[in-house]
C-alpha cells in the first residue's frame, strides 16, 4: 500500500465561537463550522457571523480548509440567518457550505453559483443514483447515508471518477434522527413548549438510557450516545478514495476535538505510509468516549456495537 494511496482530508465539526477558541485544529486539514441542530445554540457559528468570518480567515491563514455547514431542517425564519451566514461565508472565500435541505441548496446554486457544495447526512443519500442526481443538481461532495455498511459505500466509489467527492465519517456521536422542534423545550405530556435555558449545553440533559440502548440529545436530534471509532480501518477508508474523513464533533469540547485529531492523524498519516496500525491510538480514543465505541453499521451489525479490526478480518477471511 505505501506509496500508492493519497491521505484524505481530515476534518471535524467546530459548532460554536467558544469551542473554536478552546480547540486546537493543527492536527486536521480543516473543519466543518457551525452547529447544524439548533440556531439558538449560544456561539453558534451560523449566527455569530463575525466570529464565523474571524475563523474562515484563521483558517485559510493557517492553510486549512474552511466549511460553514447549515441548519438540518431549517424552517422559514431560518433563512434570513443562513443567508446571512453564507453570505458572509462567501466573502471570506468559504471552501464549501455542507447543505442537507434542497431549498439551501437552491439558495447557494441560485444566489451564490460559485460556491462549493457538500451534501451531509441528512440528504438521505442511500444509492449511487441518488448521489449522481444530487451531482446533477450542483453537488460537489456527497455523505452516503451514515447507515451503510463499508460494502455498500463501496458502491459510491464509481462517482469519484466522475468528479463527485465523496465524504465518511470515522469518529464522534452519529446524528441519528431529527425533530422540528427542541424536544428539550417540550414539556411532555402536553407538548407545550417551554423556555430555551441551553439545555443541551448540559451533559445530563443529553443522556437517554434502558437496558437495550442509549441515545444523546442535541435539542432538535438525537444522537448515538457512544462515539464512532475507525481508528482500526483508515488504511481501508485511505485506499478507497475517499476525499474527507470527518469527525462528527458538534458536541464535544474543544479539548476533546484535539486531542481526538492528534491520535486520528498520526493514525492516518501512518495508515497511508503502509506503517502498522499502533493500537494505542484505539486506546486514547477509547478513553475519550464517555460511553462507549461502537462502528457496528460499517460492519452490518447493530450501530452501538464495536467490531475489532481482528474480528473483521477473521469474518473476512471466513
Amino acid at each position: 500500500m505505501q506509496g500508492s494511496v493519497s491521505s484524505p482530508e481530515l476534518l471535524c465539526s467546530v459548532p460554536t465561537s467558544a469551542v473554536y477558541a478552546e480547540a486546537d485544529l493543527s492536527p486536521y486539514d480543516g473543519a466543518y463550522l457551525g452547529q447544524s441542530f439548533c440556531l439558538k445554540v449560544d456561539g453558534n457559528l451560523l449566527v455569530d457571523v463575525a466570529a464565523l468570518r474571524a475563523a474562515i480567515g484563521e483558517l485559510h491563514q493557517a492553510g486549512k480548509k474552511a466549511y460553514l455547514t447549515t441548519p438540518v431542517v431549517p424552517n422559514g425564519p431560518d433563512f434570513k440567518a443562513v443567508r446571512r451566514a453564507i453570505t458572509a461565508a462567501a466573502e471570506e472565500g468559504i471552501d464549501g457550505v455542507e447543505v442537507h435541505d434542497m431549498g439551501v441548496l437552491r439558495v447557494i446554486k441560485t444566489e451564490f453559483p460559485g460556491l462549493k457544495v457538500h451534501t451531509g447526512h441528512f440528504a438521505n443519500v442511500y444509492h449511487v443514483e441518488t448521489a449522481r442526481a444530487l451531482a446533477s443538481v450542483g453537488a460537489d461532495r456527497i455523505s452516503p447515508s451514515y447507515e451503510l455498511t463499508l460494502d455498500e459505500k463501496s458502491d459510491f466509489t464509481p462517482v469519484l471518477k466522475e468528479g463527485t467527492e465523496l465524504e465518511v465519517p470515522i469518529a464522534g456521536k452519529l446524528p441519528i434522527g431529527m425533530a422540528h422542534s427542541c424536544l428539550l423545550c417540550l414539556s411532555f405530556p402536553s407538548r407545550v413548549e417551554v423556555p430555551c435555558h441551553q439545555q443541551c449545553a448540559d451533559r445530563r440533559q443529553l443522556e437517554f438510557n434502558n437496558e437495550d440502548w442509549q441515545m444523546r440529545c442535541a435539542g432538535t436530534a438525537m444522537l448515538m450516545a457512544e462515539d464512532l471509532v475507525m481508528i482500526e480501518h483508515l488504511g481501508k477508508l485511505a485506499s478507497e478514495g475517499y476525499s474527507a474523513l470527518r469527525l462528527e464533533t458538534s458536541v464535544e469540547s474543544g479539548e476533546k476535538i484535539s486531542a481526538l485529531g492528534f491520535e486520528y492523524r498520526a493514525a492516518l498519516d501512518d495508515a497511508v505510509a503502509g506503517r502498522p496500525f499502533d493500537k494505542s491510538h484505539l486506546e486514547a480514543v477509547s478513553a475519550l468516549a464517555e460511553d462507549g465505541i461502537c462502528n457496528g453499521w460499517y460492519f452490518g451489525d447493530s450501530g452501538r456495537v464495536y467490531v475489532e479490526m481482528a474480528e473483521h478480518m477473521m469474518e473476512g477471511a471466513g
